[in-house]
């Protein structure tokens, strides 16, 4: 892990540097987060952003930075917002050693 981003991470917060597609950072964040996110924004293109989000925010150790839904919002002007979309789901319907041949 880089340094700075260690040292980051102590004060519970995150910067990301990201320089691609909308897609490339939807699967960066998409770590970050417990649910799927999918890009519905039609942007394509590459984009250079900066991104600075709280992560483990406590009472007892309020971070300086917004919370990522805000960071989105606020410094990239993306808003992530729940909805229901069909996901791919594999099924694996039973499992056997290989046999030689």
């Amino acid at each position: 892990m880089h340094p700075d981003l260690a040292a980051e991470q102590a004060r519970g917060a995150i910067t990301e540097f990201h320089m691609g597609t909308i897609d490339e950072l939807r699967q960066r964040l998409q770590l970050r987060v417990d649910r799927l996110i999918v890009n519905a924004t039609g942007l394509s293109g590459n984009y250079e952003s900066e991104l600075t989000y709280a992560f483990g925010y406590s009472e007892t150790d309020p971070s300086p930075a917004p919370e990522l839904v805000t960071a989105l919002r606020e410094q990239l002007g993306l808003i992530l917002e729940p909805t229901t979309a069909p996901v791919d789901v594999y099924v694996i319907d039973s499992v056997e050693m290989p046999t030689p041949d």
